[in-house]
């Protein structure tokens, strides 16, 4: 008996008919963007958003078809050092922990989404916790699955249900400690040396490493302190201050921010506090997480739980931890994503350009053997480069942004798909006022963080380098633009006042310049 071989079988695909029809045999690679057409995900995002839970795992509960014919290509768990201590090579075979890392706009959060979905798939009977930075974000994502069983927190809200599980009342304040250290200036001369802003920083730092006693902290070299370079002596008088913050009398549960983390984890382990244990915790942002808060994290987390990280070393503008000094073994788990789809090449590039020769930042992705990989023009999208235009004052900018975002709105973009971010917080309420009307809000870069808009204006980012007086300073300015920049798409217009600030002078012939 003879075949006869189909007429249509000698044709070729191309790339567009291969995603649709990945599509159709597994629907997890269509991600639906609420404000865009749907993404389909690449071949190496696929694979780590159906990775199996296990390495060599019996029958899986609920298996669908397209993930049973999927074949994981575990590249990096069959490359572990040898010397590797035993129980580190059972946690990297057994995929308790993933680290999935990649350039801004390489797609890390829509991975963690999908990967969120497949597990709760999976597994219906498994509780799920994602927990973001950024408050903006957690309320996307929160949108993005819907009414899922997915639980999506920030930290600090995460650690707040903790509380009001239990029963607790408490009032969280942004500003306790720098108002106390105000108070305590007379009695405190190192205060009034150092200042309040620095001192705040300082303790908000020791509370995040989770220091537990003075030694450790008096042990421990810190980096970017910039012109304050600490003695033993002031070590030992910052944690003074810092315990006796801790001791200050109150009527009630009152909490700094920067001390809630801490607050939280203390009540964890005295037994004040009982928290609810997930098979799964998935953290987008995951290189802005101190060591305290993982700490948390691995508390919630059933003995063989997973527990999925999603993160990018160069948008460590907040502060900068290595996966070893969170307590998490990272060496054989790690997944790359390499390209940037979020903008297109010619605003990538121009990000690019402002750090790549930045040293602190450099030595530090060193340190996590992390080290972005070259730009491929070939397969970015492309679009005009970004715009540098210098404003004569902020009265004259406010103005420029509202036409701009009247233009384009006409031009058939959401409002919610231009953002207008600045440096400072002081400056948005002046910023909302120039853009009412048009349906368009300002807000801080900070508060953008792992967002994305179709347009994107960045004002007076002069500002950044007003207070850059040092290596540590600029690097950490650089990176907040680094970080707002990648936030667009497909516009960028940066605003600046009076002569270009040294550092943007990197941005040279990636950037369209305007004088107005």
């Amino acid at each position: 008996m003879s075949a006869t071989r189909p007429s249509w079988s000698n044709q070729t695909l191309n790339r567009e008919q291969l995603r649709s029809i990945r599509q159709i045999i597994n629907p997890l690679v269509e991600f639906e963007h609420p404000q865009r057409p749907p993404i389909i995900l690449d071949e190496v995002q696929e694979r780590i958003v159906l990775e199996p839970t296990r390495a060599i795992e019996a029958t899986p509960k609920i298996e669908q078809p397209a993930a049973q014919q999927l074949t994981i290509g575990l590249d990096e768990a069959s490359s572990v050092k040898d010397d590797l201590p035993a129980e580190a090579q059972r946690l990297v075979h057994s995929l308790h922990v993933r680290l999935v890392r990649g350039a801004a706009g390489s797609g890390k959060t829509i991975v963690l989404t999908q990967r969120a979905r497949y597990l709760a798939a999976q597994y219906p009977e498994w509780d799920i916790l994602v927990l973001t930075y950024n408050r903006l974000l957690s309320e996307q994502l929160q949108q993005t699955l819907g009414k899922s069983s997915i639980k999506v927190h920030t930290l600090h809200a995460f650690c707040a249900t903790i509380w009001e599980r239990n029963g607790w009342k408490f009032v969280l304040k942004e500003n306790l400690l720098q108002d106390w250290l105000k108070r305590q200036q007379t009695r405190y001369p190192i205060i009034r040396r150092l200042g309040v802003n620095f001192l705040q920083t300082e303790i908000a730092w020791i509370k995040d490493m989770g220091f537990e006693t003075q030694t450790d902290y008096l042990n421990t070299m810190r980096r970017g302190l910039g012109q304050h370079r600490l003695s033993s002596a002031d070590k030992q008088l910052i944690y003074q201050l810092m315990e006796e913050f801790d001791r200050r009398p109150t009527n009630s549960q009152e909490f700094d921010w920067i001390e809630f983390p801490t607050r939280t984890w203390q009540a964890l382990q005295s037994g004040t506090l009982e928290t609810v244990l997930f098979d799964a915790i998935l953290i987008d942002e995951a290189q802005d997480f101190a060591p305290q808060w993982i700490k948390i994290v691995k508390a919630s987390l059933k003995a063989e739980g997973l527990l999925f990280l999603a993160d990018d070393p160069s948008q460590s503008i907040f502060r900068f931890f290595s996966w070893r000094e969170k307590g998490i073994e990272v060496v054989g788990r790690t997944r790359h994503l390499k390209l940037p789809y979020r903008n297109t090449y010619e605003i990538y590039r121009a990000a690019q350009a402002l750090i790549e020769n930045d040293r602190i930042l450099l030595e530090q992705l060193q340190q996590e053997e992390f080290l972005p990989a070259a730009v491929d023009a070939q397969a970015m999208r492309h679009g005009r480069k970004p715009i540098l235009v210098q404003q004569a004052n902020f009265e004259q900018e406010c103005e420029f942004l509202r036409s701009q975002a009247q233009y384009w709105i006409q031009k058939g973009i959401q409002p919610a798909q231009i953002a207008v971010l600045h440096p400072r917080k002081n400056k948005i309420d002046g910023l909302n006022k120039a853009l009412r009307g048009t349906g368009v809000t300002a807000q801080t870069l900070l508060r953008a963080k792992g967002l994305e808009f179709e347009m994107v204006f960045l004002s007076q980012v002069h500002l950044l380098f007003e207070t850059a007086e040092n290596e540590e300073r600029l690097s950490h300015a650089l990176r907040q633009l680094f970080m707002a920049m990648t936030r667009a798409r497909q516009h960028l217009v940066i605003c600046y006042e009076g002569a270009l600030p040294r550092p943007l002078e990197a941005l040279g012939e990636y950037v369209e310049s305007v004088a107005r």
